[in-house]
């Protein structure tokens, strides 16, 4: 038999086999093409797998086999789906990228939605397909961190602020995120770094100032405590921070100065209980008892039960000699610690 003939029969038959293989793989697509107009998801997958599988180099089929995954949530196996097409031919690069930035976006966009709304869990799996898309870009992992940690997960957080700070040293927002955490579980050096770091971006900043001052007052540093606390309140002069001015000069037993600090937190308060308690304390330092009886005499108007205003409060009557107001706190003083 003629070589040449045997040759081209050969031949003519490999393109035949070509072409009705590509026919059926065109023909199920377009099934698939149906499944997925009618968003079923699941029916497309099992499909695309088989026509994959059939024909491993059909860069179409792993495309559409991409988005279903998408839509199925499952970025890992979209990202390995669009490899597959592109490694079959070049020319799906361009749809691959589309695709990959189309569900990057979309789900940035649900996240930050989310998060925005304090639908934390929800704002999590959002950020986590984002980062599973692209694991380098500052933008979703900062997304995911912060999801992860509002979700109670501190130590999975910590690990995605530490790269982000990687990525972008200067941040002195992830600084303070990482001293916060570090500040959280006692690791008060580690976090003492993060402050110093964030503070050498922004000398202003007051987040970095309050918690350095935290972590001094922790180690017992109380006049580094006192300096950093004064230049947040000033920065920033909230009932909180007035308060821990205040209390942080109390302890450093300035107690006029507490007085002061205590006093213009009350100007701001919504809630005045405590800052009575601070200031009957600071003036009972101060041995100025008509002030310390006035301040506890609030917070028994607030709470009528509390024993530590009352027994305070005592100590006020005698030291002023009001015998009546002295006899009638020692009363209640009894009945409240008989009940107790």
């Amino acid at each position: 038999m003629n070589s040449s003939f045997v040759q081209n029969s050969v031949a003519l038959f490999s393109s035949v086999g070509m072409v009705v293989s590509a026919g059926c793989a065109s023909s199920q697509l377009q099934i698939v093409d149906v499944y997925m107009k009618q968003q079923d998801w699941n029916r497309a997958r099992t499909k695309l797998e088989e026509i994959t599988t059939e024909y491993p180099q059909n860069g179409e089929a792993f495309l559409m086999l991409a988005e279903v995954y998408a839509e199925l949530g499952e970025m890992r196996w979209m990202m390995e789906a669009l490899n597959q097409a592109v490694e079959s031919s070049e020319g799906n690069r361009s749809e691959a990228n589309f695709i990959r930035e189309k569900y990057w976006i979309g789900n940035l966009k649900h996240g930050n939605m989310h998060f925005e709304e304090s639908n934390y869990n929800e704002s999590l799996l959002y950020f986590h397909r984002v980062v599973q898309i692209d694991s380098s870009n500052i933008i979703g992992l900062k997304g995911f961190a912060a999801s992860l940690y509002m979700t109670g997960h501190p130590e999975q957080a910590e690990q995605v602020f530490r790269k982000i700070l990687v990525l972008e040293p200067g941040n002195t927002t992830i600084a303070n995120n990482l001293a916060e955490i570090c500040f959280i579980k006692k690791r008060f050096s580690e976090s003492l770094a993060f402050c110093n770091q964030a503070l050498e971006g922004n000398k202003s900043d007051v987040q970095a100032l309050a918690r350095r001052a935290h972590i001094y007052s922790a180690q017992g540093l109380l006049n580094l405590a006192e300096k950093d606390l004064l230049l947040a309140a000033k920065l920033q002069p909230t009932e909180e921070m007035l308060t821990d001015c205040g209390v942080i000069l109390y302890r450093n037993k300035k107690y006029e100065e507490a007085v002061d600090y205590f006093t213009s937190a009350l100007e701001l308060s919504g809630s005045r209980f405590q800052l009575f308690r601070h200031l009957g304390q600071a003036n009972n330092r101060l041995k100025n008892y008509t002030e310390m009886a006035k301040w506890f005499k609030k917070m028994v108007d607030i709470n009528g039960t509390n024993l530590y205003a009352w027994q305070n409060l005592a100590v006020a009557y005698e030291a002023l000699g009001n015998r009546g107001e002295l006899a009638h706190a020692r009363h209640l003083i009894e009945e409240l610690s008989g009940s107790n």
